[in-house]
């Protein structure tokens, strides 16, 4: 569910590690475990995902825009490294479930409340949010089966004009249809619970909710800028084209040099918390460069999610670092900044070689990457 996460994007780093703690003890079990391993599985798997989240497309938008520098025509997907993805999805579970009962369970100890351990109140599910939950859920499977649906004629609006659903304006379009239906869901919800009383709430609401985006929105601005501005002075490709002369003059091209672009995003992901904002930056300079040694846009995309990812769980610069420590003084207050790296870091050591490991094999092996997606142009 924590790797799973970021289809609910930033938010599973708040809510999973919190439910987690929770369930560890309810269980006897000790709750800063859970706590770590929701927080590792939420922020270092972030980029797996069974389903095509909201970052895939965010991506896809940045790389087809660097990518654009060699080849105008190209188009890329939100789905160009989902195969990758959904398989990541199974193997770090795997590792991380190792991590915790190897690693992290030992480390830990049996757990002994220190201090006054403030329970939450009014815990228990009420009537109405059953209903609630109930009626959003049945929502959904309308939603999704209408659009389903709505895609199976070959000449459907939101197939491509040959017929296919990947590529198509519908997967191209995944972010509208993503947040239509968490807009649906929340409204059905809210009027089941009685959040919601009239139409006049729901803007009042999403008004509410936006204000934590304005930083945000501020940021993508000047990222916009930036990419605007490095297209039009050609500096990406100049960069690109040094760095590819030297590289192969050097001889370090193929698995070595991606392994070495990956470790560039993690290095940087420590000092620069947005996944887009560090992407936007580097997208001009390597993609450019991955797509003149032969190497698609998608295959530089994946590297950089991969170096991503795996730091982001250790970095103290990434907001909900201090929500972590919060959600572990509530279980032990001796709990600090020692104690939460403590407990992370082997599952980023671990999840960064297996990762490196997938890729490694999936280098080798030359497989798909996702629908229509390979490694080499």
């Amino acid at each position: 569910i924590g790797i799973s996460g970021n289809i609910a994007s930033d938010a599973a780093a708040v809510i999973v590690p919190s439910i987690a703690g929770a369930i560890f003890y309810a269980t006897k079990r000790n709750p800063l475990v859970g706590i770590a391993a929701g927080y590792a599985a939420a922020c270092a798997g972030f980029s797996a995902n069974l389903l095509i989240a909201g970052t895939d497309a965010l991506l896809a938008g940045i790389t087809e825009e660097a990518a654009k520098t060699i080849d105008p025509s190209m188009v890329i997907n939100p789905t160009v490294n989902y195969y990758f993805m959904v398989a990541s999805t199974f193997i770090l579970t795997i590792a991380g479930v190792w991590v915790t009962k190897k690693y992290v369970t030992p480390l830990a100890g049996p757990y002994t409340p220190i201090g006054e351990i403030k329970e939450d109140q009014n815990l228990e599910v009420t009537k109405a949010e059953k209903t609630g939950l109930s009626k959003a859920g049945i929502a959904t499977l309308i939603y999704w089966g209408l659009i389903i649906a709505s895609l199976l004629p070959k000449n459907s609006p939101l197939r491509s004009d040959a017929g296919t659903i990947i590529p198509s304006p519908f997967i191209n379009g995944i972010v509208p249809f993503i947040f239509l239906w968490f807009v649906m869901i929340g409204i059905v919800y809210g009027r089941a619970v009685g959040t919601i009383k009239s139409e006049a709430d729901v803007p009042r609401l999403m008004g509410t909710a936006m204000k934590g985006m304005s930083g945000y929105i501020v940021l993508v601005f000047v990222i916009a800028q930036f990419v605007n501005y490095f297209n039009w002075t050609n500096l990406g490709m100049v960069i690109s084209v040094k760095l590819t002369d030297t590289l192969t003059a050097l001889n370090f091209t193929g698995l070595p040099m991606i392994i070495g672009v990956l470790l560039i995003s993690t290095i940087i992901n420590i000092f620069i918390g947005s996944g887009s904002a560090k992407w936007a930056l580097l997208a001009p300079v390597f993609v450019p460069m991955f797509m003149m040694l032969d190497y698609s846009p998608a295959f530089a995309q994946l590297a950089y999610r991969i170096g991503d990812s795996t730091t982001n769980a250790v970095t103290p610069l990434f907001p909900y670092f201090p929500i972590l420590l919060g959600f572990m003084k509530k279980y032990d207050d001796r709990a600090g900044v020692g104690t939460a790296m403590s407990y992370i870091l082997p599952y980023t050591l671990v999840f960064g070689v297996v990762w490196i490991a997938q890729l490694t094999i999936w280098f080798l092996l030359d497989l798909p990457l996702g629908p229509g997606s390979n490694i080499f142009m």
